[in-house]
């Protein structure tokens, strides 16, 4: 599955709340000594995000962070729309080696759409539970030494995946009991898959600025579902590409493919299109399949750079927050996608388009607030920390 960037962003959330401060390496410091005098944060704050399907999010966020080396980071969050979720996530760095862990405990109130309506009621919903684990072991193969933090541009090793999830109380709209035998995505499954990642990037991953990011995962594993007579032998390969221009010094182009392939997974495990991580302005998780292709281009416009009056308030009410200036970004943007299947072909085309603004912390911290509307669909909103790219 691809995840949306929000989490990272609100790390680096944590950092500015608590007054860390990354520092740059002096020029010629040795890795030992590096490593030696950084000291450990430990750092928190509260989340909020939230979107016209899953509600308002409040939780709390707490982690800690070393730079240049480690961070890892705890969130926690309930939602007005009943949706839960536990995440863990982290990277740690050491010389050459890189170790990236993404962890998910969710539990989310999914429906079941018809296929082929433009603007669609829900016919059914359960609230699915999901355990999701990655863990990837990246070694660098080529840096950018030209700073003084090398930066990997490409790197590669193994990765781990496992993925586990069920539906409970499968309903109605009406509230009347619904059968999983009917609504198929609501069967239990679970996969365990083991592969390599490969990631080639000359700018930020989190926030691509003026450059390019590619990232490729093949893996293979056991899959079981309650619709296999016996686990079965599965095979992913997952691709993502980004590429974002500075056509001026206000004015940025962002274009993203991605392309989803699984062999024999699980209804409820399959790739899912709608939501704000893959096609806004259609219901979150509207289509699910084991192939995907989507596409999503946006237009940034600075409008406000270096504006401090918005933290000058918020300091005022609440002192331990750091005053920051902060840069004013509108946004117009288009998604389109497609989900297929063996099981039922290819479902129709998919597309969203709106604008947005961005409240951005140089360099990476964004709050963003978008709406989208679809084709015939009515209007939605997606609010969260966090470039959603």
């Amino acid at each position: 599955m691809f995840f949306s960037g929000r989490f990272s962003f609100n790390a680096v959330l944590l950092i500015l709340l608590s007054g860390g401060v990354l520092k740059a390496i002096p020029e010629g410091e040795t890795e030992e000594s590096r490593y030696s005098r950084q000291s450990l944060d430990f750092l928190a704050a509260p989340y909020l995000s939230g979107s016209s399907d899953a509600g308002l999010e409040i939780g709390l966020m707490a982690g800690v962070a070393r730079s240049p080396d480690l961070m890892a980071y705890f969130c926690g969050y309930h939602s007005s729309g009943g949706h839960k979720g536990l995440s863990l996530r982290g990277e740690y760095a050491r010389g050459r080696v890189r170790v990236v862990t993404a962890n998910y405990l969710t539990k989310i109130a999914t429906r079941e759409y018809p296929a082929r309506e433009v603007s669609p009621p829900a016919l059914a919903e359960a609230d699915v539970s999901r355990i999701q684990v990655n863990l990837t072991l990246f070694r660098s193969l080529r840096s950018d030494s030209s700073g003084t933090n090398s930066i990997p541009t490409l790197e590669a090793g193994p990765d781990l995946a496992l993925d586990i999830a069920r539906s409970d109380a499968p309903r109605t709209l009406d509230g009347a009991v619904a059968s999983d035998k009917v609504y198929r995505r609501f069967k239990s499954g679970k996969s365990v898959q083991i592969g390599v990642r490969g990631r080639y990037r000359t700018t930020s991953a989190q926030r691509p600025l003026n450059g390019v990011v590619l990232d490729g995962t093949l893996r293979t594993g056991i899959v079981e579902c309650e619709t296999f007579a016996e686990p079965r032998f599965e095979q992913s390969l997952y691709l993502s590409a980004a590429a974002a221009r500075q056509m001026t010094s206000e004015f940025r182009l962002y274009f993203r493919l991605r392309a989803a392939w699984q062999n024999h997974a699980a209804p409820i495990n399959r790739n899912w299109l709608g939501g704000d991580q893959t096609l806004r302005g259609q219901p979150d998780r509207r289509d699910l399949g084991r192939r995907l292709a989507a596409a999503r281009s946006q237009a940034h416009l600075r409008v406000i750079r270096g504006w401090k009056g918005p933290m000058r308030l918020v300091h005022h009410v609440a002192p331990f927050f750091p005053i920051m200036a902060m840069d004013l970004e509108t946004v117009a943007f288009f998604d389109a996608g497609r989900c297929g299947d063996p099981d039922f072909g290819w479902l129709p085309w998919r597309q969203g388009c709106g604008g947005g603004v961005r409240f951005v912390f140089p360099p990476e911290l964004v709050a963003a607030v978008d709406v989208a509307v679809s084709p015939g669909g009515s209007v939605r909103y997606y609010l969260s920390l966090g470039e959603m790219l």
